[in-house]
């Protein structure tokens, strides 16, 4: 589920009780909480809490750059480019789709 941070009391009690009964099984439920948004809500965060966690960062900028250049659609100023991945601060949908807004990137 994407966006879990959105989610309601009853339907995280819900989520809680199906993960809570899949130790055995060979499925897994997978909640996405983007923590640039906000948190869950405290009721949320309190039927999901004891649930196995992983923190996904986002991408250095080192990794960022080759992300962002196969997507630009021609080459663009350095110092254009190191904004973009600036203000993407990792998010690698952010890198795909900041250039797709820029209808005149090569400018700089």
């Amino acid at each position: 589920m994407d966006d879990a941070q959105w989610i309601d009391g009853i339907s995280a009690a819900v989520l809680a009780f199906v993960a809570r009964r899949l130790d055995a099984a060979s499925v897994a439920l997978v909640l996405a909480v983007s923590t640039s948004v906000s948190a869950l809500a405290p009721t949320s965060a309190g039927l999901l809490a004891g649930l196995p966690e992983l923190q996904v960062d986002g991408l250095c900028d080192d990794d960022a750059r080759p992300l962002l250049d196969s997507v630009l659609p021609g080459p663009v100023h350095p110092h254009v480019r190191d904004v973009i991945v600036a203000e993407a601060r990792g998010n690698p949908l952010a890198l795909l789709e900041l250039p797709r807004g820029e209808s005149d990137i090569r400018k700089g």
